[in-house]
């Protein structure tokens, strides 16, 4: 299977741009493609003012992993249940895009680097920082990810824990609120896949071998319709309509192969994700023109479509007789 490339957007205050920038280099040379907070907006015309909040909500979901760099830049003091507290923070709106990140990436795409002399406020405390010899430790016992270092010339030890994190979560399911690809998958998998199964394995289909096999696009194009027809024309698949075992008719494409009868489908459902990307990146923003943005935004919803399906043929469908193979769909 190709191997893609994690897709990662680095936050931080304006004061910390050489140190992102530095971060970024050296995710670049682990396979990782950067790009910073300060790329997102548009520099036309310094001088003029424009709304930042549109430009978030259109190009964070295009993203694979969000890198937030939480420094103390910030001081607060406050007085709580009448003690007095004082503590160094990150920006304000460090704060505000984590969250959007959160929403929009899931929780274990959303990774903190927290100098340690920063406090985390109480909504994160459930994040609060790991040290290195944890820093492997599972995104879901800690909500978002964060690793800490002492002070920035230490930062440099933890690129190759982040990056082995990053390879890491690329492989497994991750739940966002922006995004179809999630519940179209559990969709498909509900409405055909289960269904398929159970008539393949009914007494009607009496051969020996039967498999079902899905081929997920690596990535959703405006021609993902016409290109799913002429695969099934290409490679001999034939198009058979059955009533299943809720009576209902049910149509699919098969082919038989060595005396193994097999199913094959490419999910048109994934469809649903590119009209979703055209609406979010239509999003009127002062951004720059990012000609990769609805590529990257569509390599990434047919990867989490994937991931979903794996991890849910993977706890389901067990004691099938019928072979169920996924795969992902190369691009001609």
């Amino acid at each position: 299977m190709e191997t893609k490339s994690a897709q990662v957007v680095i936050f931080s205050s304006g004061s910390q741009r050489n140190t992102i920038l530095k971060l970024s280099e050296e995710l670049e040379k682990k396979n990782c493609n950067c790009t910073l907070w300060t790329n997102l907006f548009t520099r036309q015309n310094d001088n003029s003012k424009f709304a930042l909040l549109p430009t978030l909500l259109k190009k964070i979901p295009t993203f694979d992993f969000a890198i937030i760099l939480a420094t103390p830049d910030d001081s607060v003091n406050r007085i709580r249940d009448g003690v007095e507290e004082n503590f160094q923070c990150m920006r304000d709106n460090v704060i505000f895009e984590i969250g959007l990140c959160v929403m929009a990436l899931g929780a274990n795409r959303t990774i903190i680097l927290q100098n340690e002399s920063v406090h985390l406020f109480d909504d994160l405390i459930g994040v609060s920082g790991v040290n290195n010899t944890e820093t492997m430790l599972s995104a879901s016992a800690l909500g978002v990810k964060c690793f800490t270092y002492s002070d920035v010339k230490r930062l440099e030890q933890i690129y190759d824990p982040l990056v082995d994190y990053i390879n890491s979560e690329m492989q497994v399911f991750s739940p966002v609120v922006i995004g179809a690809a999630c519940s179209t998958a559990i969709g498909y998998y509900n409405m055909f896949i289960k269904r398929i199964v159970r008539g393949l394995d009914s007494p009607d289909f009496a051969m020996k071998d039967k498999e079902v096999r899905v081929l997920v696009p690596l990535y959703i194009s405006s021609s993902i319709f016409k290109d799913i027809d002429d695969y099934y024309a290409d490679n001999g698949f034939s198009k058979m309509t059955r009533k299943m075992d809720s009576g209902r008719d049910m149509s699919f494409y098969y082919k038989m192969e060595n005396d193994s009868f097999i199913v094959c489908d490419i999910p048109t459902s994934i469809g649903a994700s590119y009209q979703m990307a055209q609406d979010i990146l239509s999003i009127e923003a002062a951004d720059i023109d990012d000609v990769d943005s609805e590529k990257r935004f569509l390599m990434k919803e047919a990867n989490m479509f994937y991931l979903t399906l794996k991890k849910l043929l993977a706890e389901e469908l067990t004691n099938s007789k019928v072979k169920i193979v996924l795969e992902r769909m190369c691009e001609n």
